[in-house]
């Protein structure tokens, strides 16, 4: 637009030199007396030439100058047309921007939350891997001390040492066919390590199985045997462990038992019940040792 301004400024003082020297030219004399003041004919020729080119040139100018304003009108409408699309433009972006810090705010409230909950989560698990190496010790310190009273026992007692082979026959002999510890429920937790299935790189290790249920249950004995402990184990609530030959059955998270150390049990027996959690969650949690070696229970039970 600056450009066309100063062509049309330029073409505008050579339009008012033309009207200026024609201005004058009309002062001085009409144009006939221009011509017929002629020397010659041809002199004559050339001023009317002369005159016809001056007034093409002049008529020239003026649709220059037309021509020239109607392109900076064009151009004003086509800077107008843009400028209006580019404030639109402009109050969509910002309007976006806008929406989009709103988004930003809300995905650090977000990733505030999953952090908190995070932390909270790595504290629950360290907090259970402590309940889990307290109950393992537990178990194992009762399993020793049964082996080495056993031990002592049948040092030299053949008929003991024989007995103590048929119960474990009879126990391995119903390896895939024992019942169930619960009428009902699903096992939630599976035996041995696990990635965790919130947390990445983190593994959680798992010594038996964990049966949630849908109500509070009784739980029953899966073989018959004897009780070789009854213990009370922070985050496992009471814990029943039943020896069967060289096998021992663990049942811990029980709410109440209806057992004690040292009574023989039958298969299919009551030995308590579990309630639900401070997650309102009803688990039970079973164990099958060898000695002190862990099974996987899942390999035991009836299908």
């Amino acid at each position: 637009i600056q450009k066309l301004s100063e062509n049309k400024k330029k073409l505008m003082r050579q339009y008012a030199q033309v009207l200026r020297v024609n201005y004058l030219k009309k002062l001085a004399n009409s144009k006939w007396t221009y011509l017929l003041s002629s020397e010659s004919i041809n002199n004559l020729m050339l001023r009317w030439r002369y005159m016809n080119q001056f007034k093409a040139f002049a008529k020239q100018k003026v649709g220059e100058i037309k021509l020239t304003t109607e392109e900076i009108v064009i151009k004003n409408q086509e800077i107008a047309s843009l400028k209006t699309k580019n404030e639109t433009n402009l109050a969509e972006t910002s309007k976006n921007v806008a929406l989009l810090k709103i988004e930003q705010l809300e995905k650090d409230k977000v990733v505030k939350k999953l952090t908190a909950e995070e932390k909270n989560l790595n504290a629950k698990l360290k907090k259970r891997e402590r309940e889990r190496e307290n109950l393992n010790s537990s178990i194992e310190r009762i399993i020793i001390a049964e082996l080495s009273k056993s031990s002592a026992k049948e040092k030299d007692d053949i008929t003991l040492i024989k007995k103590k082979e048929i119960d474990n026959s009879d126990f391995a002999k119903n390896r895939g066919a024992l019942g169930w510890p619960v009428s009902k429920g699903k096992i939630t937790g599976s035996f041995g390590n696990h990635p965790h299935p919130t947390l990445k790189n983190i593994e959680i290790s798992n010594n038996g199985i964990d049966i949630t249920l849908p109500a509070p249950s009784a739980v029953n004995c899966i073989f018959d045997g004897e009780v070789s402990g009854v213990t009370n184990i922070p985050g496992w609530n009471n814990v029943v462990m039943i020896k069967h030959g060289s096998y021992t059955t663990i049942y811990a998270k029980l709410k109440s038992v209806n057992v004690s150390k040292g009574q023989k049990i039958k298969r299919g027996q009551s030995i308590g019940s579990v309630a639900a959690n401070e997650d309102n969650a009803v688990e039970l949690h079973f164990e099958l040792w060898k000695d002190k070696v862990k099974l996987n229970p899942q390999n035991w039970f009836n299908k």
